[in-house]
């Protein structure tokens, strides 16, 4: 029992210092956060159809590391971390409390907290969640 738990110590101590090497990578380069700059325009969100979807959006600010948007219900805003392909939203996002009848704005909110990772080629944008794609969006 002994060892199990020595064991089982060994490894959150570890888990842990891999967590905070993540965090504190060098930040990304301003050239590679240029291209996520601006607006992006929302084609696809895991887990709802996207053909009864209302016009959402997401605006990455790089310089100030502030996001904008909208739900297709309500106004959002926040901010955002970038190192490497890691793409942490902080929890911490306000929101208007508009009510929209037959649309889950929640589910959005949901999913953006969960990203950690993104890619983009073209004008294409996935947000993830390690190998998960749950948001796509296309570049205005």
């Amino acid at each position: 029992m002994k060892l199990f738990t020595a064991i089982l110590i060994f490894f959150l101590m570890a888990s842990c210092k891999h967590a905070k090497h993540i965090i504190t990578e060098p930040a990304l380069s301003k050239s590679y956060g240029s291209e996520l700059q601006g607006k992006w325009q929302l084609e696809n969100l895991w887990g709802m159809d996207s053909s009864k979807l209302k016009p959402a959006f997401i605006t990455f600010d790089f310089d100030s590391s502030r996001f904008t948007g909208n739900t297709g219900c309500n106004s959002i805003a926040g901010r955002f971390t970038l190192r490497n392909e890691l793409l942490i939203i902080d929890r911490n996002i306000i929101s208007t409390k508009m009510a929209c009848p037959g649309y889950n704005d929640q589910h959005f909110i949901t999913l953006l907290l969960k990203i950690n990772k993104f890619t983009m080629d073209d004008r294409t944008l996935e947000l993830s969640q390690d190998n998960l794609v749950l948001m796509t969006f296309k570049k205005e």
